[in-house]
């Protein structure tokens, strides 16, 4: 049987490697209890996204800035 919203036995799911996700934040990165496997928790690293997005968004800018005035030499 699929998950919920996910009907007709089909599974399918996305997301971060929580091991990857543990070397740079690992207070988002929980254990299971009792399987030792490890969960992200998405709460904590949403605002890190964001915030990183708005960083990329300044330097995109930025260099959209430049080439206009190389272009335009």
């Amino acid at each position: 049987k699929g998950w919920e919203l996910q009907p007709d036995g089909v599974k399918h799911d996305v997301g971060v490697i929580a091991q990857e996700i543990q070397e740079v934040i690992p207070e988002a990165v929980i254990e299971r209890s009792g399987s030792g496997m490890l969960a992200v928790d998405y709460e904590r690293i949403v605002p890190l996204l964001i915030e990183g997005i708005k960083e990329q968004q300044n330097t995109i800018e930025s260099l959209e800035t430049r080439i206009k005035k190389l272009e335009n030499k």
